[in-house]
Order: structure tokens, then sequence, then C-alpha cells
């Protein structure tokens, strides 16, 4: 048996950590979050695209920093996005806001 006290401690959640979102030392930086989103959510428009897999690979077409983005369910896919067409970094919704897919 569990003592009380000791179950309280294992599960108390402090009430304002989902208000203030995941730790940043810089949160409005924009840079410091584009090369640290892998897991984040990526919308395009009003869909949803998929899922950071990768970030800052380089493009062998253009030479450009890009976000490896897997989309699709069964039959996933890798989609890249260039950083430059990353409109919106939401670190508190662990999101993407992206112009359009590059194949």
């Amino acid at each position: 048996m569990i003592p009380k006290s000791m179950l309280m401690a294992l599960t108390w959640r402090d009430p304002e950590a989902s208000v203030r979102g995941p730790f940043s030392p810089l949160p409005e930086d924009t840079g410091y979050w584009l090369r640290h989103c892998e897991g984040f959510r990526v919308d395009s428009g009003r869909r949803r695209l998929g899922v950071v897999e990768c970030v800052a690979a380089e493009d062998a077409m253009d030479g450009a920093e890009v976000v490896a983005v897997r989309t699709g369910g069964l039959r996933s896919r890798r989609v890249l996005v260039a950083l430059d067409d990353v409109v919106e970094v939401r670190p508190s919704e662990c999101r993407l806001i992206v112009l359009s897919p590059r194949s």
C-alpha cells in the first residue's frame, strides 16, 4: 500500500504548466524553434500536412535548408518544405504553419 502523501506527490501536476507551454530559453526566437521542431504538427492553409521528421536538411536541387515532413497515414511519404516557406512557428502548440510543400 502506497502512503497518500507519496501518491499525491507522484500524481500532482502544476495547473499553470499547460498554460505556459514547453520551456524555451528564447520563446520568441523563431530561428531556434525552426531548428528544434522535430515532432511538430505542420499545417498548410486549413489542412494538416503532417509531422516534422527532420530539420534543416539540404535540398539537393537548390541547396536551400528544408524541413522534412512525414505525411499520410498508411501510405506515408516525405515532403520537403523550405524554411523560407514557414509562415509561423507556434512552440506552445508544437505546430508549424507553412505556405505550400515541395515534393
